[in-house]
């Protein structure tokens, strides 16, 4: 999982300034969080599963407990 910036998501959705973007991601019904800078971010996992309606792939990672 990596941070989608605002670039990439301007990018994306076309639009250039904050409020459409996070207008835009609300349309499409992408989770966000809005940073101290006014700017939204998402996270790739949520971007592909949000667009895509699917889960995105995932690795599993053994949990080891000591004994």
């Amino acid at each position: 999982m990596s941070v989608v910036s605002f670039e990439a998501l301007a990018e994306l959705s076309g639009f250039k300034q904050a409020s459409k973007v996070i207008e835009w991601l609300g349309n499409n019904r992408i989770r966000y969080v809005v940073g101290g800078d006014g700017k939204p971010r998402t996270t790739s996992d949520f971007l592909a599963e949000d667009l895509d309606g699917k889960p995105a792939e995932r690795k599993a990672t053994p949990v080891l407990f000591d004994r």
